[in-house]
């Protein structure tokens, strides 16, 4: 059996070495063995993939077919990008279908896999660009502080035509959704960024999330630099947006981010929702093309992915 190892660092960790040899090890070691058949065949298909359109270049250009010179072998490299992705994401998927939980299970009060927030509400608050299709890969949900919460990365595509009818799709926007569940009814509020005069004018005039409600000013000047505030119900909304909840939201983006960026977010009913673009996956795990005996930083990683929607829960109270 590989050396499958994990050094506890942070505090969150503690206990989890025993878990991990215990429970996760056995699992780590049975998809090692199929993650080498996947190589093999994942190998096997980028083969094939290569060799088509290599073959189909030098074919046109021996038939003086020019565009199929830089056509085919680029369709061949879209090829090899389609047949990795498929072998290991499937991989990748069993993988953390049985890891996770057991992650999940150690630290408490949350699941993983279950049902996501709905990214069709992010849309309707003006969080997130208008979309054609969601994809929507790791969930967790749990509770915290008496606070429920369900997190979600997603990936959401646009479709549109040109004017000659051809279909193009692209993605606007890949990262975390989060929505916690509050204990009180909230007013509707929306913490609109800031673009400086004439950019705000213009993102009113664009967006009917601005248009049905009106705009307040908070008392906290580093969040009044970041955030243009709008509300259905002024004087309820002051009385919610404490030092800590705008303290939080700076801080998170600081977190997140490396600086302190604009971080969509709303309330609406019981819900606060929350929006943290990310380029990475969120809870990778694995690699196909490299032993699982050489994965610790990525659960060490996946630790502290597991427990962000415990930060932000706690950043926002001010705790």
């Amino acid at each position: 059996m590989p050396d499958y190892s994990f050094t506890e660092r942070m505090p969150l960790e503690a206990g989890f070495a025993a878990v991990f040899a215990r429970d996760i090890v056995p699992i780590l070691d049975r998809h090692e063995k199929q993650r080498r058949e996947t190589r093999k065949q994942a190998l096997s298909g980028i083969g094939i993939a290569g060799a088509g359109g290599a073959g189909g270049g030098a074919v046109s250009s021996t038939q003086g077919w020019d565009d199929g010179v830089v056509l085919l072998p680029v369709l061949g490299v879209f090829g090899i990008i389609g047949v990795y992705g498929y072998f290991a994401n499937k991989w990748r998927q069993g993988l953390a279908a049985e890891v996770l939980p057991v992650m999940c299970n150690f630290l408490g009060g949350m699941s993983y896999g279950a049902a996501s927030p709905q990214p069709e509400t992010f849309a309707e608050l003006g969080l997130v660009p208008r979309f054609s299709r969601a994809e929507i890969d790791d969930t967790i949900s749990g509770s915290h502080g008496g606070l429920d919460y369900v997190l979600s990365e997603v990936k959401l595509k646009r479709r549109s035509y040109s004017s000659k009818g051809r279909r193009r799709t692209r993605t606007v926007f890949r990262g975390l959704l989060i929505r916690i569940e509050l204990l009180e009814e909230v007013p509707s509020i929306l913490f609109a960024r800031d673009y400086g005069g004439v950019g705000n004018w213009l993102s009113k005039s664009l967006s009917s999330t601005r248009q049905d409600r009106e705009r307040i000013e908070t008392p906290f000047p580093e969040f009044e630099a970041r955030y243009e505030t709008y509300t259905d119900d002024p004087e309820g909304a002051r009385n919610f947006i404490t030092p800590e909840l705008t303290d939080g939201l700076l801080a998170i983006a600081r977190a997140e981010t490396g600086r302190e960026r604009y971080l969509a977010a709303a309330t609406e009913g019981h819900g606060f929702y929350l929006v943290l673009p990310r380029k990475g996956d969120f809870l990778s795990l694995g690699s196909l093309f490299r032993p699982l005996a050489d994965s610790e930083e990525q659960f060490h990683q996946a630790l502290a992915d597991l427990t962000l929607p415990r930060r932000v829960i706690d950043t926002l109270r001010g705790s």
